[in-house]
């Protein structure tokens, strides 16, 4: 895959907090699945409704999707933790599962997180993009 415009780095990396996606740290164990990039339009779940963060605003967004062997809960917990320097936004975080929204570099990079639960093992999607225009 080609690298995005800006700083962001397109690969898993690791740092101080473990393996990370896009800066997002991720819960050990964390098993990387399918990787892509999408417009809005495709994201695989449900977007939060905000008008600030509004989807339409990003460019093209990379994706991946992890499996864990935590419950959504705990994911979502480890997630509300380990923020890395993303400010949450919006959280709808039940036991069975929700839906994150972070920002950071005062709004140019957004990422949606949703974890749910699927044949005993925890689904985590994370997407990320920059704002249409922006060269964080």
């Amino acid at each position: 895959m080609a690298k995005s415009a800006g700083s962001r780095d397109e690969s898993s990396s690791k740092d101080a907090c473990g393996a990370t996606f896009f800066g997002i740290p991720l819960p050990p164990g964390a098993t990387a699945g399918v990787t892509g990039t999408i417009s809005w339009k495709g994201l695989p779940f449900f977007l939060v409704p905000d008008l600030e963060v509004a989807p339409a605003d990003f460019g093209e967004f990379v994706f991946r999707e992890f499996k864990m062997d935590f419950t959504p809960g705990c994911v979502l917990e480890f997630f509300h933790e380990n923020r890395g320097g993303w400010k949450e936004r919006f959280s709808a975080a039940e036991p069975w599962g929700g839906i994150l929204l972070w920002t950071r570099a005062d709004g140019a990079c957004a990422a949606w997180i949703s974890a749910s639960e699927e044949s005993a093992r925890t689904d985590v999607a994370i997407a990320t993009a920059e704002r249409s225009g922006s060269s964080s």
